[in-house]
């Protein structure tokens, strides 16, 4: 079943429908923008980016890019958001937050994407300090995109930003960021000792 997969790290299936009506979303939301008949309400984008969410990591065709994944399409998504706002910082949070959960669900070594580094660039036009939610995406971000037994520098960064937001977070978090940063180090390259420190 595609959607009990959706969220499984090891797989990546293709839809070969609109089953769950995501691009739908996403292509009414494009063509509101490109009319510009009136401001778009936040509730619009809310339904789009939670329609991508809930896409996890399945990928499916598009006319103009061939096989994506939601993460390959969110940026535009941003990129509307950015021209209906006057500042980045004034984005709603919430917003921000979701698609760098979108980055997070799909980050991958494989097909040299970045994701997590499109997500930490993100993070860093908030400004300020950004809700835990958001780094916590970033940090999951980063860790599944450590690649197998190569240097840790993905885990690395991943670590840092962990660092500036441990002391904030509940048990619950804390344990999330163990957990992830355990198997990011695990997986790299010569970092058994960085797995027992942890």
């Amino acid at each position: 079943d595609v959607y009990r997969q959706r969220n499984d790290p090891s797989m990546t299936p293709i839809l070969e429908s609109d089953v769950d009506g995501a691009q739908r979303c996403l292509k009414l939301l494009q063509t509101w923008h490109r009319r510009r008949h009136s401001d778009i309400p936040e509730e619009a984008y809310e339904i789009t980016l939670a329609a991508l969410v809930n896409r996890g990591r399945c990928w499916w065709r598009n006319q103009t890019h061939g096989l994506v994944s939601a993460a390959d399409v969110v940026g535009e998504v941003y990129e509307m958001l950015r021209q209906d706002y006057t500042t980045e910082e004034a984005i709603p949070a919430h917003l921000i937050s979701k698609i760098l959960q979108i980055y997070a669900h799909c980050a991958t070594p494989r097909y040299y994407k970045h994701f997590a580094e499109k997500a930490h660039t993100i993070l860093d036009s908030m400004g300020g300090d950004p809700p835990l939610a958001a780094v916590l995406h970033v940090i999951h971000a980063y860790c599944w995109q450590q690649a197998n037994l190569e240097y840790p520098d993905c885990a690395t960064t991943a670590e840092c930003l962990a660092d500036t937001i441990f002391d904030q977070c509940a048990t619950e978090q804390k344990l999330q960021i163990y957990k992830l940063l355990l198997e990011a180090f695990s997986k790299s390259n010569g970092s058994p000792q960085k797995c027992e420190h942890l």
